[in-house]
């Protein structure tokens, strides 16, 4: 924005006769190219570093083994027309018929 703005403080007739603004324009420029230029190199280095983070944390033991012979259900009593207090005693009696099968820990 910095160097948008001073091109229209210098007026259009310098810049088409060739006259480039003097000293104070170019170590303006000077430092914004050196600022992005270290933007850039930190937001690389800060990327890199989040992908190595990254890739090592997918090959951390979590501590638990994973899921094997599981089963999962999600049932909506309110959907088939039980009230609140019937869906609760429905899904308490199925519940309890599951924890009866064998092989069936929780």
């Amino acid at each position: 924005m910095a160097p948008a703005l001073q091109a229209t403080r210098n007026g259009t007739m310098a810049a088409v006769k060739g006259d480039a603004g003097g000293v104070g324009r170019s170590r303006m420029s000077s430092a914004l190219v050196v600022a992005q230029v270290a933007l850039s190199l930190m937001l690389l280095v800060g990327s890199g570093l989040f992908l190595r983070s990254l890739q090592r944390a997918t090959r951390v033991d979590p501590g638990f083994d994973e899921p094997s012979h599981l089963l999962t259900a999600s049932l909506d009593p309110a959907l088939q027309g039980y009230d609140d207090e019937e869906g609760r005693a429905l899904l308490d009696r199925i519940l309890h018929e599951v924890e009866a099968l064998p092989g069936v820990e929780r």
